[in-house]
């Protein structure tokens, strides 16, 4: 995954996705992809500074892979804040309901 980002000091923080039928070959994996992607900001969002972030895959994903998901977005978050000298410090969440579901479907 890869993320990009700018500061942006007017709204809180923002989330965009650009999952491609390259990288996510059905739309039923696309739309869990942003499903998670989208529970786990929602979850993190009020830590977050004001910023504009933009999530893209850099390379093929499988059904298999998207439990996981989830906490690569976080440390992708932390990694990212830290590189910009942003404030935010990385939770410690439990499992959502969209983790859960993408567990129990395997």
């Amino acid at each position: 995954m890869r993320a990009r980002l700018r500061v942006d000091s007017t709204d809180g923080a923002r989330l965009g996705m650009a999952i491609s039928k390259r990288n996510a070959k059905t739309a039923v994996l696309r739309n869990r992809i942003k499903r998670v992607l989208r529970d786990r900001f929602r979850h993190l969002r009020s830590q977050l500074p004001a910023l504009d972030l933009v999530v893209q895959l850099r390379g093929p994903i499988s059904m298999a892979q998207t439990p996981g998901l989830a906490d690569e977005f976080t440390q992708l978050l932390a990694r990212a804040c830290r590189r910009l000298n942003l404030p935010y410090s990385e939770p410690a969440l439990a499992a959502t309901a969209a983790d859960q579901s993408c567990k129990d479907a395997h």
